[in-house]
């Protein structure tokens, strides 16, 4: 492709460089290949802290072309996602995060579980009770530790503790928010009537 002639060599870097460039403008103002290239140099960890604020930028768009590698077969690749994920520090990655808190992988559940806490609506607080009775230790202290820190009470809860002193102490957790519930049902039932 390319001569040993000077000017046609400059010529050839011309065109290759047009090309390029057009290529790139086709990329940037469409905007779904424009979100799998952000995406995609998020799982490659190029730049990961500018991919950031591009997520930012590009808002709840962003959440499922990023969330898709939560989901690799690669560790880097998940941790990578999720990092971003939870860096965009945005209330519409709830349902990423709930995924997430749900996942095989021990990493992306951890990080799925503080991503609910640091969005603190109640709505999600019982996947943190339910995260009490994970046979990861690792993640019932996570879950232990945000419920602690949004709730500001334990219930006799030690992740360390034998299955049965566990068990007691969700069944406490279980019964608050069963009676958070009912309070959440009076108040809506008293806005109505």
């Amino acid at each position: 492709m390319f001569t040993k002639d000077p000017k046609q060599r400059l010529r050839e870097r011309i065109v290759l460089g047009a090309f390029v460039v057009s290529l790139l403008g086709v990329v940037m103002f469409h905007r779904d290949l424009y979100r799998r290239y952000i995406a995609w140099k998020i799982a490659s960890g190029i730049g990961i802290m500018a991919r950031i604020e591009d997520l930012r930028a590009g808002g709840e768009a962003m959440i499922p072309y990023v969330e898709r590698y939560v989901d690799s077969d690669d560790p880097v690749v998940r941790w990578r996602a999720a990092f971003a994920l939870k860096g965009m520090q945005d209330p519409a990655c709830a349902g990423a995060f709930y995924r997430m808190a749900s996942s095989k992988h021990i990493d992306i559940r951890l990080m799925g579980i503080d991503g609910l806490a640091e969005i603190t609506q109640i709505s999600y607080y019982p996947l943190l009770v339910s995260g009490l009775r994970d046979p990861e230790e690792r993640v019932r202290f996570r879950c232990s530790t945000n419920l602690k820190e949004l709730v500001g009470e334990t219930f006799g809860y030690d992740p360390r503790a034998t299955t049965d002193e566990r068990e007691s102490a969700t069944e406490k957790w279980e019964a608050w928010l069963q009676e958070v519930r009912k309070m959440r049902m009076r108040e809506e039932e008293e806005e109505e009537g």
